[in-house]
């Protein structure tokens, strides 16, 4: 285990608590190498993966509570469950959850069973710099959810 994930670890038991099984999840910010909105014209796409990226630490709850924390908002814990419908937020605050909200109500709309879970978010892509930081919150989300069942 690299230091940058061990501090992740370290800044998760800070945030959750220690204890339990930790998974970490890695989703690389992209770059389009042709060009932006080719891949729904039919046009030709070379997207690459790129080091920066959103790391994200999480661990399984029983009482299907998903808690989020980043980075980037030190301090703040945003709830939501899975144990009723998964409201959108309209707060400037947490906006940015979303992304994980969406994500969570796309699979259980799909029928895949979900609990709970602590997460807490890193990331080092530039927010709206055109690097896919919201793909990845998505696609983050998703990993860890179907890793916890």
């Amino acid at each position: 285990m690299g230091d940058a994930t061990a501090d992740l670890r370290q800044q998760f038991d800070r945030v959750f608590g220690a204890g339990g099984r930790v998974h970490v999840v890695r989703a690389p910010g992209r770059v389009n190498l042709i060009g932006e909105h080719t891949d729904y014209n039919e046009g030709f796409v070379l997207p690459m993966a790129i080091e920066p990226e959103i790391r994200f630490v999480c661990r399984a709850r029983e009482d299907g509570v998903v808690r989020l924390a980043s980075t980037a908002f030190a301090g703040r814990v945003f709830e939501f469950s899975v144990n009723g419908k998964i409201a959108r937020t309209t707060s400037d605050d947490d906006k940015w959850t979303n992304y994980p909200r969406g994500m969570v109500a796309e699979l259980e709309a799909a029928g895949i069973p979900l609990g709970g879970m602590d997460c807490l978010i890193a990331n080092t892509l530039p927010v709206g710099g055109g690097l896919s930081s919201s793909a990845d919150l998505l696609i983050g989300t998703e990993r860890c959810m179907l890793a916890l069942r």
